[in-house]
């Protein structure tokens, strides 16, 4: 993970937390179809929290492989997140390396 990360409290830094064995989570992410539904309908009823696929599966036991990824794999979460997939799709189709 190239990003540093800090730890927060009331709006100020507390630290940088180690990010030696961090991963950034990128999509898509794939599981055998019946365990993700199966994983995903038992968190909700649980009304456990549940960012990804791989939270989800997480909580029933799996270890999901992990995997290098580019780091222009964006997950759109926010809507500015659109604009910055917009202009890295843009760069692409002008050939460019984005």
């Amino acid at each position: 993970m190239a990003d540093t990360l800090k730890r927060e409290e009331a709006g100020h830094s507390l630290g940088t937390v180690d990010r030696h064995h961090l991963w950034r989570a990128l999509t898509p992410q794939a599981f055998p179809l019946g365990s993700l539904l199966s994983a995903l309908t038992h968190a909700k009823k649980q009304a456990l929290p549940i960012t990804d696929e791989a939270s989800a599966m997480e909580q029933e036991g799996w270890r999901p492989r992990l995997i290098r990824g580019h780091s222009d794999n964006l997950k759109i979460t926010y809507p500015d997140d659109l604009e910055l997939a917009a202009a890295i799709l843009a760069a692409r189709e002008m050939g460019g390396a984005a």
